[in-house]
């Protein structure tokens, strides 16, 4: 992907919203789940910071598997600022370099999982957080958590949803694997900073929607997107109508960055583009129309039901990052429209 033009586009626009990258410059990052959506846009975000830019940021790219890192950054390799960091953060492990920042994006987010193997996605981040801090007890290092707007749980309001909010999660319910333990991560992180002084910043992400995505991942969008690719109809299984932020990459990774970069230690912050929301029904809509294909209406299946994010609204405040010179630059079609054009080529 990172030899498409249209793709290169989106990584120079995390520019225009950060300009300054002299926080980063001759500095060491370690990138826990960098072949997801969001790893893999941040470390060619920074990797081609270094080549356009010189700043010299190395870059230990963790994965599971040194197979999979590769894979996807093949054309980085041979590069001596890019590192593979094969490694499952469900184990203990041993940071033996020094490194300036990490960032926790380790965490498996498709609904699939939450059915499949809701253990692991409990352990990723409980037990691969914990790992990571014990990791930089009194050091100097600042840790970023990449956390959801699924921690907000049951919300009856119908006003975007600011970080100190706090909702009921249903803790016997399997689907709750994800929000539980993003919950319990973010505690860790603030207990690590009280007793051992760690830097710990959260990121709390609305829903992304981005052009890379792995074929495992079953998300609506992607579901959506797949189809109107193959110019086959969109399967829409209607159920209740849910009101969501959809926050394009390039928007998430800017948002993700000004926190890494200015966020103030032991906060959270919501990333969200207020103005991109949107329903299942109306997202459909738009891809089918651009697509030029149609909907198929079906009734929602409780297979569905079970692993269906249960927030009705879901629309996240993002004054708070807005604060630290923030901005979105994407509207939900021009995303849309962006990942269509990418993925057909």
């Amino acid at each position: 992907m990172i030899n498409n033009d249209e793709y290169i586009k989106l990584l120079d626009d995390v520019y225009k919203v950060i300009d300054d990258f002299s926080k980063l410059k001759n500095k060491t990052i370690l990138i826990i789940g960098a072949t997801g959506s969001i790893g893999s846009f941040l470390v060619d975000t920074l990797m081609r910071r270094n080549i356009i830019y010189n700043d010299n940021i190395t870059i230990y790219a963790g994965s599971r598997s040194q197979e999979s890192i590769e894979k996807r950054f093949k054309e980085y390799l041979d590069s001596k600022f890019f590192v593979p960091f094969p490694h499952n953060i469900i184990n203990k492990l041993n940071i033996d370099f020094d490194v300036d920042y990490i960032i926790n994006a380790g965490s498996d987010s498709h609904p699939k999982s939450f059915s499949e193997t809701p253990v692991e996605v409990m352990q990723s981040n409980i037990i691969g957080t914990n790992n990571l801090l014990e990791c930089l007890k009194n050091k100097k290092t600042r840790f970023l958590f990449i956390s959801s707007g699924e921690v907000y749980g049951k919300y009856e309001g119908n006003t975007p949803i600011k970080e100190d909010y706090l909702g009921y999660i249903d803790n016997l319910k399997f689907r709750s694997c994800y929000p539980i333990s993003k919950r319990a991560a973010e505690t860790l992180c603030i207990t690590y900073k009280e007793e051992y002084d760690v830097d710990v910043v959260i990121a709390r992400l609305s829903h992304i929607y981005s052009p890379y995505y792995k074929s495992n991942d079953n998300k609506v969008y992607i579901k959506f997107l797949e189809s109107a690719l193959n110019k086959e109809d969109i399967i829409f299984k209607k159920g209740d109508e849910h009101l969501r932020s959809y926050t394009f990459i390039t928007d998430a990774i800017t948002g993700i960055l000004k926190v890494l970069l200015d966020g103030n230690s032991g906060e959270a912050y919501n990333v969200s583009n207020t103005k991109s929301t949107t329903t299942i029904e109306n997202m459909a809509n738009t891809i089918s129309q651009m697509a030029g294909v149609k909907i198929i209406y079906e009734k929602i299946d409780d297979t569905i039901k079970k692993v269906a994010n249960p927030m009705s609204y879901a629309v996240l405040d993002s004054t708070k990052l807005s604060s630290l010179g923030w901005y979105p630059l994407y509207s939900f079609t021009d995303g849309i429209k962006r990942i269509i054009s990418i993925r057909k080529k």
